[in-house]
């Protein structure tokens, strides 16, 4: 069966990158690690702003990889450009899920491309991302001018100003449709990291039950042994193997 391609995107403020990198510290270090891929994305950014899952490259050089038809996505935000290699195809066709950190300029070209694609939209309410923002906005101020100083009271004035327009644009923008789930992160970083964690544990591949029947003298060898062949593949419905079983392992 094919993966699924998560595009996990959401607005400043509402704590993505946060969320996104200890759900990747989690499921790395668990049984069953090898479903997910979090993949790695080039981006026209010098090295020392790059995270762990970044590769930084040249605007020269990402075209000449879109030239070369090396990249599976490719977007642009904020006169940066992103994109990732083909290799998420791989993984994909090998039944691996595939989570990319994303702009929501990408989300439709993604779902034609790809066969099963969720996108995680970590979110939150207008007032908490404008407390966030605005309080992100007044310690960049304060540290570029005294407390006293008219310019700092300037540029707090300015920040906030940016900020209410900021959220609105990206409450405006928030994406939709049936693919899209929704975490509101607004309570501790655990619980939000445990949100993601949870909807990714979803999607992952799992074998089906091995059933064990208690033997029977009177039995038709041959009929239990189609039956048992045919619950292993899940081809009747679960409800009925509970008639048939009796147990799990």
């Amino acid at each position: 069966m094919v993966g699924t391609l998560f595009l996990v995107l959401g607005p400043s403020g509402a704590g993505k990158d946060t969320l996104l990198d200890g759900a990747r510290a989690a499921i790395e270090g668990s049984a069953g690690a090898e479903h997910t891929v979090f993949a790695k994305r080039w981006i026209t950014r010098a090295p020392e702003k790059c995270s762990e899952l970044e590769m930084p490259v040249s605007h020269e050089e990402m075209d000449a990889k879109s030239d070369l038809c090396q990249l599976a996505l490719h977007w642009e935000a904020h006169d940066t450009q992103y994109a990732v290699g083909n290799e998420i195809k791989t993984a994909l066709a090998k039944g691996r899920n595939v989570v990319i950190n994303v702009s929501r300029t990408c989300i439709q070209t993604a779902r034609m491309k790809f066969a099963r694609v969720r996108v995680i939209n970590i979110t939150a309410s207008e007032e908490v991302l404008l407390e966030r923002l605005t309080a992100r906005g007044r310690d960049s101020a304060e540290s570029c001018a005294p407390l006293s100083s008219p310019l700092r009271n300037a540029q707090v004035i300015r920040a906030a100003r940016r900020v209410r327009e900021r959220v609105a644009r990206a409450k405006a923008l928030e994406p939709s449709g049936p693919d899209i789930i929704d975490i509101v992160n607004e309570g501790s970083r655990e619980e939000g990291i445990a949100a993601v964690v949870e909807t990714l544990r979803c999607y992952e591949p799992r074998p089906p039950p091995r059933v064990i029947f208690c033997r029977d003298d009177h039995a038709d060898p041959e009929a239990t042994s189609r039956l048992a062949q045919a619950l292993s593949a899940s081809t009747i419905p679960s409800f009925l193997s509970r008639f048939a079983a009796v147990g799990t392992d």
